[in-house]
């Protein structure tokens, strides 16, 4: 290899390696810059529901019963157990489990702010007994049930148009060992006039819950640029 062919090659070489620090030093920046543009808390998101109910004892002091959170019924498979499903008494009144004891908190156990969105499932049931077999048939309603849903105001009710409850404010927890805690179903309206079922009849209820990060989480996961009521703001 001659002097000029020598020089020729090195001069590439080294053209190389320039060209390759510039990429490189670019690719940084972008990447970087992409990064912080991006910025997000990176954390635990966490909410859950409890449903349980409260009634007066004999000395009329309020007492919460657990009640029968997994609903199990014999069918002629076998036992039955509807997790998440809640029997709710329609019929008699001094039942732990009478419908207007029903009480629903929602538990926000996320360390980072959070979204979230309620749907309950209200199934009014038709129970009998065949041949030793208890038999379930689905009964229409043209109505909700009367509960006291939303006591606060604090959620948009778009229940008609797809399901959901959504809280508008964005929440975490109080403290590492401490939920932030929300009322769904509180305290049911004595004024209001309820209807007393034949004892056949039930109530079947259960709720889906679904959490998303504040930051872009309904616009990514629930595919909700603004916020599903007026004025509102993600």
């Amino acid at each position: 290899m001659n002097k000029k062919t020598l020089y020729l090659f090195l001069v590439s070489i080294n053209i190389v390696i320039i060209l390759f620090l510039i990429v490189s030093a670019i690719n940084s920046f972008l990447t970087f810059t992409d990064n912080k543009d991006n910025e997000s808390e990176v954390g635990l998101v966490d909410v859950d529901i409890k449903v349980y109910f409260v009634y007066k004892d004999e000395e009329g002091q309020p007492k919460e019963y657990k009640g029968d959170i997994n609903y199990s019924v014999t069918t002629s498979e076998g036992l039955f157990t509807k997790l998440g499903v809640v029997k709710v008494n329609i019929s008699e009144v001094d039942d732990p489990q009478f419908i207007k004891n029903l009480r629903v908190d929602i538990n926000v156990k996320s360390t980072v702010d959070t979204y979230f969105r309620v749907a309950p499932y209200e199934q009014l049931t038709y129970t009998y007994v065949l041949r030793g077999i208890t038999r379930e048939v689905a009964s229409t309603q043209r109505y909700f049930m009367e509960f006291n849903y939303d006591p606060l105001g604090e959620f948009e009710n778009r229940r008609i148009f797809d399901g959901f409850y959504y809280y508008k404010e964005k929440v975490k927890r109080i403290s590492k060992d401490v939920p932030y805690v929300i009322a769904l179903i509180d305290v049911f309206d004595d004024e209001i006039d309820l209807k007393i079922y034949d004892q056949k009849y039930s109530l079947q209820i259960g709720f889906m819950v679904e959490a998303v990060q504040a930051h872009l989480g309904p616009q990514k996961s629930w595919g909700l640029n603004e916020p599903p009521w007026e004025g509102g703001v993600w």
